[in-house]
């Protein structure tokens, strides 16, 4: 039996049409359907301020969003929504500098604000461009990638791929927990995980989610897409402790995810990576002196 997977490509697009990308991820589609019989169709989102990808019609859907919905949903509720790391030198180092001039550091916030949430308000708004009820959806499996992540190598990430396709697998099952199951989500690692989500504070947060690449089953695909991620999105900003930083990138992925999601950590980190054009490694370093 033929089983369908969507492979959804998320945040902005960066060097993807300067490399060979796509070619890695339809390398990957097509050893799946020979295989294990799974047939792939490509989703997309990005921003506004982005290249647009040059293969736009080998995507079933394809949308680009302008990141001023960001800035309108920091600016409702300014001071505990917007991104800032009071610790940073280098955020310290602004303020100093540009005390005074109020608009320059609400610019700042906001500027901040669109690169720490981009990459999660992307991932969600894409899995919304499918418009049927999610009960109804035609895929088994679903593939989030980033436009900037090749694929290196096959073995050790297609083989998860029927796994999570699986109708029979991780099913709710009050044996295991009283609330039952979000879905199966997989990520690179060697552990496994429970999300708990922000009502039990500061929980799993020490749980390190790498948002390159993870395979997720229909169950989670269900929970996620019934989620209201803004709602989610302003849980976390607001439990986030008096005079410390909105959390890192990787925090946000982790405090994010529906609860009860119950993730596993198999998939082989090196089957994949970031490609960065010098411009791009120059973007990143100005991330990290950020500390977004």
């Amino acid at each position: 039996m033929t089983k369908k997977c969507a492979m959804i490509f998320t945040g902005q697009t960066r060097c993807y049409n300067s490399e060979k990308i796509f070619d890695s991820h339809k390398r990957l589609a097509d050893k799946l359907f020979e295989n294990y019989n799974i047939e792939t169709d490509f989703w997309g989102h990005t921003w506004a301020d982005c290249e647009v990808p040059y293969n736009t019609n080998d995507f079933k859907y394809f949308t680009v969003d302008n990141q001023s919905c960001i800035d309108d949903w920091v600016k409702r509720k300014l001071f505990m929504r917007g991104w800032w790391h009071p610790e940073n030198d280098e955020w310290n180092n602004f303020i100093t500098n540009n005390w005074g001039d109020g608009q320059v550091i609400l610019d700042k916030i906001l500027e901040n604000s669109r690169k720490a949430y981009g990459q999660v308000w992307s991932f969600w708004s894409a899995l919304h461009m499918q418009t049927c009820d999610p009960q109804r959806s035609p895929y088994d499996v679903y593939f989030k990638t980033r436009w900037d992540v090749e694929i290196f190598k096959d073995n050790g990430l297609m083989e998860f791929f029927p796994y999570c396709a699986s109708t029979t697998d991780f099913q709710d099952d009050s044996s295991i927990e009283d609330e039952g199951m979000a879905g199966v989500a997989l990520f690179d690692g060697r552990s496994h995980a429970r999300f708990l989500g922000n009502d039990v504070g500061l929980t799993h947060t020490w749980t390190f989610v790498n948002d390159t690449n993870f395979i997720f089953n229909q169950n989670a695909f269900v929970n996620m897409y019934e989620q209201d991620f803004r709602h989610t999105l302003d849980e976390v900003c607001r439990h986030t402790i008096r005079g410390r930083s909105a959390p890192s990138s990787h925090d946000i992925w982790t405090l994010m995810f529906p609860k009860n999601l119950y993730a596993r950590f198999v998939l082989q980190g090196d089957c994949y990576g970031f490609i960065r054009t010098p411009e791009q490694e120059e973007i990143k370093k100005e991330l990290n002196q950020w500390g977004i």
